[in-house]
C-alpha cells in the first residue's frame, strides 16, 4: 500500500484555515455575550431610572353584590395596586304590600335600591261579593205587548256584573173610555152605547098558517161588523131570517107559546145586547081546519108587524 505525501505548502494552508475558523468562532461568541450583558445592564439601568411613581387613590364603594376597594394608580406610568378591600353590603329591601282583589292574588313585593326585586307572601283572591242589584233595560208593557226589565247583580267591591236575569211583565190591556183606549187610542171593537130591542108587534097571537115579521132594532151606536142572531125555545113556529138577520118571519105551525130571543153580537162573537118576546101560536084542531080552507083560497096572512 502506498501513502500519499501532502506537499508542505498545502498542509500549512490547511492548518491556517482551520485556526482562522476557530478564532472567528471565539470572537463571535465573545461579541454575543458582550452585547447580551450590555443590553441587560442597560435595561436594568433604564428601569431604575424610568419612574419614581406618584400614586393617586380612587375609592370604589361596595355594592349589594360586589366588594369595595381602593385603587392606587401611578399618575406617571399607570402602575396600579389595590388595598382596603370592603365586603359587599348585601341587598336592603323595602316591602310594598299589594292587596288581593276579587279575581287577582295579593302579594308583598320586595325592592332593593339597586333594582333587584322579588315577590313573596301571596294571598288568595277574595272572590266577588254580590250585593248590589239594579233594574235596567226597562221596556214598558203596552196594551197588547209584554214589557221586560233586567235584574243585574253587581259585586260590591269591584262593581263587576255577576248575574243578569230578564223578567217579563204582562201586557196592560186596553183601558177603554167611551169606546177608545185612553193609552193607545185604539177603538173598542166591542163598544156599544145604544139600545137593542125587538119592536113590539101588532099582535102576539097568530092563527095556524098565518105569520108575522119580528124586527130587531138598534138605537144608537153598534160596533162595525156586529150581527143579530135569533133563537126560539121550541118549534111551534117555522122561522125564516130576512134582511141580514134583522127580521125574523115566523109562521104558526103548532099550538103553544114560544119565546123568541134576538141577540146582538160583535164581530168577534161577543154578546153586546139581547131582547126577548113571547108569541102564541093558535094551532088547535079547529084552527088547523080553518087554515086548511083559507089556504084553498090563498087566504093565509103574513103580517109585516
Amino acid at each position: 500500500m502506498m501513502l500519499k505525501i501532502m506537499p508542505l505548502e498545502e498542509k500549512i494552508m490547511k492548518n491556517i484555515k482551520k485556526s482562522m475558523s476557530i478564532f472567528l468562532a471565539i470572537v463571535m461568541t465573545f461579541s454575543i455575550l458582550t452585547l447580551t450583558v450590555n443590553a441587560t445592564t442597560l435595561d436594568i439601568a433604564e428601569k431604575d431610572e424610568e419612574c419614581s411613581h406618584n400614586y393617586n387613590s380612587v375609592v370604589t364603594a361596595p355594592t349589594c353584590t360586589k366588594y369595595g376597594y381602593t385603587s392606587f394608580i401611578c399618575s406617571s406610568c399607570n402602575d396600579t395596586y389595590y388595598k382596603d378591600i370592603v365586603p359587599a353590603t348585601g341587598h336592603n329591601y323595602e316591602s310594598t304590600v299589594v292587596a288581593p282583589t276579587c279575581t287577582e292574588q295579593g302579594y308583598t313585593k320586595y325592592t332593593c335600591a339597586c333594582g333587584d326585586t322579588y315577590i313573596d307572601e301571596y294571598v288568595d283572591a277574595t272572590g266577588h261579593r254580590p250585593l248590589i242589584s239594579a233594574y235596567v233595560n226597562t221596556i214598558p208593557a203596552t196594551c197588547i205587548k209584554k214589557g221586560s226589565y233586567d235584574i243585574v247583580t253587581y259585586c260590591i267591591d269591584c262593581n263587576t256584573e255577576i248575574n243578569r236575569v230578564t223578567e217579563r211583565t204582562p201586557a196592560t190591556g186596553h183601558n177603554y173610555i167611551n169606546g177608545k183606549c185612553e193609552n193607545c187610542g185604539v177603538e173598542d171593537v166591542y163598544y156599544y152605547n145604544g139600545t137593542f130591542r125587538i119592536e113590539t108587534p101588532s099582535r102576539t097571537e097568530i092563527r095556524h098558517r098565518d105569520g108575522i115579521k119580528l124586527h130587531a132594532k138598534i138605537d144608537g151606536n153598534a160596533p162595525s161588523g156586529s150581527y143579530i142572531m135569533w133563537t126560539a125555545d121550541n118549534n111551534n113556529f117555522n122561522t125564516t131570517k130576512l134582511n141580514n138577520g134583522k127580521t125574523l118571519k115566523i109562521v104558526s105551525e103548532k099550538r103553544g107559546t114560544t119565546v123568541f130571543t134576538a141577540t146582538l153580537y160583535s164581530n168577534e162573537g161577543k154578546v153586546l145586547d139581547t131582547d126577548t118576546i113571547e108569541m102564541n101560536s093558535k094551532a088547535g084542531f079547529f084552527q088547523k081546519i080553518g087554515s086548511f080552507f083559507r089556504s084553498l083560497f090563498n087566504n093565509t096572512v103574513i103580517y109585516e108587524n
